[in-house]
């Protein structure tokens, strides 16, 4: 190559390199200020101050474009909480319809997650995230009126049967497998799926409310105890549900949402050996690159908390002037377990996509070399050494969640006689003593019917109940 011919080259690659360089400063400018509302939002929501929390993601959501389906979201989370019920309830299933679609597997996007990152393709939610987007559309619902809520329930118990149809296939291969493996084992519902229970949870008071339901009603009681992992519904369930309740009383149910759920984090991560191999059937798929015997550590996406235990229950009392009636809560759904074992589960998907990326990247810096004929010493090979260094390194894992989906969900009902009550809701710790201050309900009891009291235990101040209006 002439001496010319190379300070033209030499050119092209520092003005791409100048052109990119300010691609990159412009794109970190702005997610920096869209993360700054979103820090902002998660602030204000840790705090209980949710309509703060919606202003800044509305300021979020005009800088992120390319994470709109995530914060709308949140959004809609933070206005359902805000006491805007029916807002939140039309961003909730407007953002699930969105998200659907974008489920579908979009070949531009996947051949661009292997040169950049997992983050080039849409986001879409975990398996819990999605389980939970359907039952707070039901409480969202309940919180006006109810109109909606028996389609949405029916909507989420599609997505229970499916599951359960999934985890009988694998326990029947599993028992093909296992020649020694007891017909009568019982099925071991993953964490990832304890949000059934709540759907079930709530289709069940749903349909309880019409006698001729019974049968489903019932089933849908027996399918809590089931995604429970295996608890007795007895000890969830201290009322019966809509017209299981005696003559001219109703059913107050107190849910409350504990908590934020936990944040996800990178983890640097050695590649398995089931990981090596779902790699190489990627990489054979792209293209006729393999994967080396001795691959380097990845980054790849985990939850920061593995469970969450709270040590403030909800009490519900109710006075009837000649003794007091009342029930403590129980956790049942804890999402943080949810988060953590769905990371168990897709683990080695994800360092397979992060070696894969890996090694393509360092194909293609090798290809370019040879294409431009780069000698090992000459200035431009460490150039482009520099930029596939800088390439690989701005590689990073998706830790893309919902942030203001609650940790932990706790159930408690209460059986009343119909009329205007007024019930008394106390935090109180595990041993039953006082932990904040009592909130008074005016609660309207209809015969055969329920009623719902939602509430919330912000993660700054978990001994405050604020109650859903």
């Amino acid at each position: 190559m002439s001496p010319r011919a190379e300070t033209r080259t030499s050119g092209r690659w520092q003005s791409g390199l100048c052109l990119a360089c300010i691609a990159v400063v412009s794109m970190v400018a702005g997610c920096q200020s869209a993360a700054q509302h979103q820090l902002t939002a998660l602030s204000a929501f840790d705090n209980g101050d949710f309509q703060a929390s919606v202003t800044a993601l509305d300021a979020a959501a005009e800088e992120r474009g390319s994470e709109q389906e995530l914060i709308a979201v949140d959004h809609a989370i933070a206005r359902m909480l805000s006491g805007n019920a029916l807002y939140g309830e039309t961003e909730l299933r407007q953002a699930r319809s969105r998200l659907d679609y974008l489920k579908q597997k979009d070949l531009k996007e996947q051949t661009q997650a292997v040169f950049t990152d997992d983050q080039a393709v849409s986001w879409t939610p975990r398996d819990y995230e999605r389980r939970m987007i359907d039952s707070l559309l039901v409480l969202a619902s309940l919180q006006h009126g109810g109109e909606d809520s028996f389609a949405y329930s029916s909507q989420a118990m599609e997505t229970v049967h499916q599951d359960l149809q999934s985890l009988q296939a694998a326990e029947s291969e599993r028992q093909d497998a296992e020649q020694d493996a007891s017909e009568a084992d019982e099925l071991i519902v993953p964490n990832r799926f304890s949000v059934n229970a709540l759907s079930a949870y709530l289709h069940a008071a749903v349909n309880s409310e019409q006698a001729m339901n019974s049968d489903l009603t019932d089933r849908s009681i027996r399918a809590v105890s089931f995604w429970h992992r295996g608890s007795d519904s007895s000890d969830l369930l201290t009322a019966g549900f809509g017209t299981q309740t005696g003559k001219r009383h109703g059913t107050v149910h107190v849910i409350t949402l504990h908590g934020r759920v936990t944040d996800w984090q990178p983890e640097t991560a050695v590649p398995t050996s089931a990981a090596l191999l779902v790699a190489g059937e990627i990489l054979s798929s792209t293209g006729d690159h393999t994967v080396p015997p001795n691959v380097a550590p990845v980054q790849i996406a985990r939850p920061i908390h593995e469970a969450f235990t709270s040590r403030i229950q909800t009490r519900i009392s109710w006075d009837n002037g000649s003794n007091v009636v009342q029930q403590t809560g129980r956790q049942l759904v804890d999402l943080n377990a949810a988060a953590f074992d769905s990371y168990q589960q897709s683990r080695d998907d994800q360092i397979a996509r992060a070696v894969a990326r890996r090694i393509v990247k360092k194909a293609s810096v090798y290809a370019a070399k040879d294409s431009l004929g780069v000698g090992s010493n000459s200035g431009l090979d460490v150039v482009i050494n520099l930029g596939g260094m800088a390439w690989e390194a701005l590689e990073k894992p998706d830790t893309r969640h919902i942030s203001l989906l609650p940790a932990s969900v706790e159930v408690v009902q209460l059986e009343v006689p119909v009329g205007s009550q007024e019930v008394h809701l106390d935090p109180v710790w595990n041993d039953g003593a006082l932990a904040g201050e009592r909130v008074t309900v005016d609660v309207e009891v209809e015969d055969g019917r329920n009623s719902y009291v939602i509430c919330v235990c912000p993660p700054q101040q978990p001994d405050r109940l604020i109650v859903l209006p």
